[in-house]
């Protein structure tokens, strides 16, 4: 992976047919970021778009505590690259795009991805409008407009109109109060067309979010708009000619649902209608226990006092990953250990984020400056053989070296060679080597450690 380019992730998940008694659910995440749940009786597919921030991604499969029956599984992981897209222009580097509908407006196939879509994005065929729109076509069509995130022209090529207007309804979205972008992508696929003869505006839940929108007005055939709105669950998209003498009616060709998974800090968003009798305000605050919301009659003349109809709060809390040379060290640990210890129980847990949502087996993290570091190392009694990992010494934040419960060591395996060196910042406190087959002196440079107590 290159970092800071973004990528799009989608695991496909198919259902064992198990009997309903069995069925069973489980997380899917991307990094720290939860994205979609699997539930064993239906067949899934989960996809995400992210922007790498460093070489590689954990995609993480997460088991609800609570649940005793089954495991989680995957049939299928793809990961494609693509480039510098316009999906993540608008959203901070940490955020994550869960894909909700991909579709393609009036095609007769069944859906479209590569080599058509050269990023594999498949596109599928429209079911969400029951209305009698009519279907319109062209072969000869093209883009003379080129954008990264444009659908492939076998999508484009085909289209749905109607003299007044297009309706779209999902009812698939995500309960409760959510956040998502909307792809919306135009061709005009009639050549006698003129601009300013097809206008149109959009509705989102019959709020009107762009007005006027011509096709042709920027010297090309082809536009693409990006909508952000919160929904619950429903949204109704609606596409109506314009009342300024536009002659023919809206037509769309394709259009994109993600759910935006935001960082943590949360941002305003601007209402897209100026002239409205609704409003919507969000503050951010920090409180011990205790709130007092206030709102009164301001001073500068108004007539009326305040009003409100509902509020909600929501605590934000932090999820965060583990800092990325942890992640780095503790990998290089578990490749040294693999060397001689391919079938080895510990190092069969050892996957995804080290630290969050659950820590690898013999390890514990802190908070240290918004990331989780490794501070405990415990692998006692865990059966293995070779050389001790030189990359151990390098975990910085390192402070108990230990591999029991009540001991702080690394006894009790079949560890062999020299103790490897340790470099003079390391914060250990306490490591006992005892009950191995070590050879050699112990190092002048771990002996000398500022913060070593119990050697």
């Amino acid at each position: 992976m290159v970092k800071n380019q973004d990528y799009l992730i989608r695991g496909t998940f198919i259902s064992e047919g198990t009997p309903s008694k069995s069925f069973f659910s489980f997380n899917v995440m991307i990094g720290t970021t939860l994205i979609g749940t699997v539930n064993s009786s239906f067949d899934t597919e989960v996809e995400g778009v992210f922007k790498a921030t460093g070489d590689y991604i954990n995609f993480c499969l997460e088991k609800d505590a609570k649940v005793e029956e089954g495991d989680p599984y995957i049939s299928k992981l793809e990961l494609r690259p693509l480039g510098n897209s316009d999906y993540l222009m608008q959203e901070e580097p940490s955020s994550v795009l869960k894909l909700i509908e991909r579709v393609d407006v009036g095609s007769n196939e069944l859906k479209i991805r590569y080599p058509y879509d050269r990023y594999d994005r498949i596109w599928r065929k429209e079911l969400h409008t029951n209305q009698e729109a009519n279907r319109t076509s062209s072969s000869a069509a093209n883009i003379n407009n080129t954008e990264t995130t444009a659908p492939p022209i076998q999508v484009l090529q085909t289209a749905l109109t109607h003299p007044v207007r297009l309706v779209f309804l999902h009812n698939d979205l995500v309960p409760g109060n959510n956040n998502y972008n909307l792809h919306l992508y135009f061709l005009e696929l009639n050549d006698s067309v003129q601009m300013g003869q097809r206008v149109f505006d959009i509705f989102i839940n019959d709020e009107k979010r762009q007005e006027n929108i011509d096709i042709l007005a920027g010297n090309s055939n082809y536009k693409a708009a990006l909508l952000n709105f919160n929904a619950d669950g429903f949204l109704n998209l609606t596409l109506v000619k314009a009342s300024n003498g536009s002659q023919l009616g809206p037509i769309i060709s394709a259009y994109e649902i993600l759910q935006v998974h935001p960082s943590v800090q949360g941002t305003a968003q601007k209402d897209g209608n100026q002239n409205s009798n609704y409003k919507a305000g969000l503050l951010n605050f920090t409180a011990n226990g205790f709130l007092n919301l206030t709102s009164v009659k301001a001073s500068n003349g108004s007539h009326f006092g305040p009003i409100i109809s509902a509020y909600k709060m929501q605590v934000h809390l932090s999820v965060q990953e583990t800092a990325q040379n942890d992640v780095d060290v503790i990998t290089e640990v578990r490749n040294e250990l693999m060397g001689d210890n391919q079938n080895n129980e510990v190092l069969k847990t050892w996957s995804g984020d080290p630290c969050y949502p659950i820590s690898w087996l013999g390890l514990y993290c802190e908070a240290v400056n918004n990331s989780l570091v490794i501070t405990i190392l415990n692998i006692s009694f865990g059966n293995f053989q070779g050389p001790l990992p030189s990359h151990m010494a390098e975990l910085t934040h390192l402070k108990e070296l230990y591999d029991s419960q009540l001991f702080l060591n690394v006894s009790n395996n079949g560890f062999t060679g020299t103790i490897p060196a340790f470099p003079a910042s390391s914060m250990l406190t306490s490591v006992d080597l005892s009950h191995n087959d070590l050879t050699g002196n112990i190092p002048g440079s771990l002996i000398s450690l500022p913060y070593l107590k119990t050697l």
